[in-house]
């Protein structure tokens, strides 16, 4: 039956006017048709919502049904009763980054125990650190276990450490001769902070989250401590920056920010006071960046540059763009 016809037969049909010559055979085979293709445009509009789902939908405390036996996650939305594969949305993944951070750098659990309980693999758990943006990894393992993971002590009253516990006398005192002893310790151009740099930004991401571990230091010394390696300037740096800054990822990403001068500049000093030879690493920086004055400090990694049509531009290890 033509397609006018069929529409003409459930037409008349819902104004009870359908006329004898229209057969129940052609009722049935113009309302089966009918029904095929509502049903194909509900579904393209079901699958065009789910991939246009943004963060938005984080800030609206959407349910979503999560599957964490396997490697990908399923998240059709659910209604009803939450189940055990069920859980609310309601914090996006930079803030769940940020509580991982803290509860890390509290020194109550270690990474290693903290993946066992939410029951990831320590590479999971890596790759979603490393990310930077509020929905980027949403669809991580690790996020939706670390998720449920917070939401279950924020349920039960336990609220997130915000500093390691109170630890003994020795090790605050050391901590605080410690930094007496390396404000002793002057670097070449530091009055005028311009000291020459010769680490890459991951390596001091590396450094400071080894730091924060070590017992007695808490982010908000750690946070005292670079701010007395400006000499020009009063940096009132924040935790936000500290945190902005280990969230991201890259040789060269955040190689502006204040926390990455003056966090080279501590450790510089941390590595004369205990008496340690340079690294590999850091001879290799020399090799490559000592000719320039040291590590670029000064322009955004993020910046745009020229290069040959068709030639390939990548940045190494050293924060170095090659074009080949």
């Amino acid at each position: 039956m033509p397609l006018q016809a069929k529409r003409r037969v459930l037409s008349d049909l819902a104004a009870n006017t359908l006329p004898s010559q229209h057969t129940a055979s052609d009722i049935a085979k113009a309302t089966s048709k009918d029904h095929s293709r509502t049903t194909a445009q509900e579904g393209a509009a079901l699958d065009d919502h789910d991939n246009r789902k943004t963060a938005t939908d984080l800030n609206r405390g959407i349910k979503r049904h999560f599957d964490l036996s396997g490697e990908d996650e399923s998240d059709s939305i659910v209604t009803g009763d939450e189940s055990e594969s069920t859980i609310e949305i309601d914090q996006n993944c930079d803030q769940i980054r940020r509580k991982i951070r803290a509860l890390i750098d509290s020194g109550e659990v270690k990474i290693g125990e903290f993946c066992k309980a939410i029951d990831v693999s320590n590479k999971s758990y890596n790759d979603f650190l490393r990310q930077n943006g509020r929905d980027k990894g949403m669809m991580s393992n690790t996020f939706i276990g670390a998720l449920r993971f917070f939401q279950k002590r924020e349920a039960a009253g336990v609220p997130l450490p915000r500093k390691k516990a109170k630890t003994s006398a020795p090790a605050s005192t050391k901590n605080r001769e410690t930094a007496v002893q390396l404000n002793e310790i002057t670097l070449p151009g530091e009055q005028t902070d311009s000291v020459e740099v010769y680490d890459s930004c991951d390596e001091i991401r590396r450094k400071i989250n080894a730091h924060l571990k070590k017992d007695g230091v808490t982010q908000a010394s750690f946070l005292r401590d670079l701010r007395a390696q400006y000499h020009t300037r009063d940096n009132r740096m924040q935790s936000t920056q500290l945190q902005a800054f280990r969230g991201k990822k890259g040789p060269a990403a955040g190689n502006t920010s204040s926390v990455f001068y003056a966090a080279y500049v501590f450790f510089e000093k941390l590595r004369i006071k205990e008496g340690k030879k340079k690294s590999k690493h850091r001879e290799a920086m020399e090799g490559v960046w000592a000719h320039k004055g040291g590590f670029d400090t000064e322009y955004s990694s993020h910046r745009g540059y020229w290069a040959p049509k068709g030639a390939s531009v990548h940045m190494d290890q050293y924060g170095l763009v090659r074009i080949s």
